[in-house]
């Protein structure tokens, strides 16, 4: 009987023998095909594995007679418009997200499954049901959160600290940063900040929030939790949007899509002079606290002689030494926006947003082993959040339906 720890052995073997030429030119090429077969199938064995599609989450927003409802198996529809913030939170997998018209809304789940139906909606959008294979949402109450950020549009990336159960809603046209409570979905305090705060980070071990200013304003805010106010204010960039991070090395990245990604140093609150950036075209950033690299996806920027049509690539960082390991090119056609590492499993999750990826397959999973692109999936059209329930193994993709309706989907990451 074949002993699986031996396999990789006789395949080095095989290998070593092959390259001495100790076989016959026949025996030789019909080896090199199986070592190569061999070789192949033990790679996409252990390759990550594809999620898959369970259910999804939602948006109510414009009330009733805001416009028909199709409802799309799997995914719980969203009225108000295109997800552009997204946070859960892992000990109460409740599920916050925001939209482009200002919207702030939460998700609380149920399993009770004597109230499951068929996907339905009450009249006030008040009540999404859904009913799918292996669902572990099957009730879901969305309740709007009360800001004034549908005054003054977009709000971006949203935060939340797990220890003290608050999320952080960073409302741009305001420039402040909403502290909602998860015991009560109200707004408990309201933190001014510098001008266009676009994204917000939370140190959940230190209890300080990290916030960037986009739109020129070229600021990150240092807060403290405790007190609710701003404790330092780091000039950094040009155009900031999303943060990262390294609790054990003391850095904070900082991606700015007009010249890459800044390093803080969060001892010192100062930009670590190198290397200040890191690629071009940077959008979001997924850091694994694991194997400490940083994945930062670029929008425009392929590697070096990228293969033709090759529109976006993910530039991996070793935060140890800040170099850049190795820059994985997206797949043809693919702009990359977001990503999120899934620590325990060594996979990052990645979007592909615009109209020039395959038709549906705008989801990728990337093996940190190889640091290669090993599968895509479906999603929403033109994805714009994702975020991972490491404790339910769910991933979530917020994306557009069509008709300016919005849609969480959630997935089963099967690891």
């Amino acid at each position: 009987m074949n002993k699986p720890h031996l396999v990789p052995i006789r395949l080095c073997l095989l290998s070593t023998s092959l390259r001495k030429g100790l076989f016959p030119a026949a025996t030789t090429a019909l080896a090199t095909s199986l070592l190569a077969m061999a070789l192949s199938a033990s790679a996409a064995a252990k390759a990550p594995p594809i999620p898959t599609l369970t259910n999804t989450a939602i948006d109510m927003g414009l009330g009733a007679g805001a416009g028909a409802y199709s409802p799309v198996i799997g995914q719980y529809p969203t009225f108000t418009g295109q997800s552009t913030g997204l946070v859960v939170d892992p000990n109460t997998g409740n599920i916050y997200y925001s939209n482009y018209l200002g919207d702030i809304h939460v998700v609380t789940p149920s399993t009770d499954a004597a109230t499951a139906k068929d996907v339905t909606i009450d009249p006030d959008y008040a009540v999404v049901y859904a009913e799918t294979p292996n669902s572990t949402l099957v009730e879901s109450v969305i309740t709007p959160i009360a800001t004034q950020c549908q005054n003054f549009g977009v709000v971006n990336g949203l935060g939340i600290d797990t220890v003290t159960q608050n999320v952080f809603v960073p409302c741009g046209g305001e420039n402040v940063v909403y502290v909602v409570n998860e015991a009560t979905n109200n707004i408990v305090a309201t933190i001014p900040v510098a001008k266009n705060p676009w994204a917000v980070l939370a140190d959940e071990t230190t209890g300080t929030l990290y916030v960037t200013s986009s739109q020129g304003t070229n600021l990150v805010s240092v807060i403290s939790e405790k007190t609710n106010t701003v404790t330092a204010t780091i000039p950094v960039g040009k155009y900031l949007e999303y943060l990262a991070l390294d609790k054990k090395n003391h850095q904070l990245f900082v991606s700015d899509y007009t010249s890459g990604v800044y390093v803080i140093d969060t001892k010192t609150n100062t930009v670590k002079s190198a290397p200040q950036l890191i690629g071009l075209d940077a959008a979001a950033l997924a850091f694994d606290s694991k194997t400490e690299k940083l994945y930062v996806a670029n929008y425009f920027q392929g590697a070096p002689n990228a293969p033709a049509g090759t529109v976006g690539s993910f530039y991996v960082i070793d935060a140890k030494t800040l170099n850049v390991i190795t820059i994985i090119n997206a797949p043809v056609g693919c702009n990359p926006l977001f990503d999120v590492a899934d620590s325990a499993h060594g996979t990052v999750y990645a979007l592909c947003y615009g109209q020039n990826f395959a038709a549906g397959k705008t989801g990728l999973v990337i093996d940190e082993k190889t640091d290669t692109v090993t599968g895509t999936f479906n999603t929403l059209p033109n994805p714009l959040t994702i975020a991972l329930n490491p404790k339910t193994n769910q991933l979530l993709v917020g994306g557009n339906t069509g008709r300016n309706y919005g849609g969480i989907s959630i997935y089963n990451t099967n690891q």
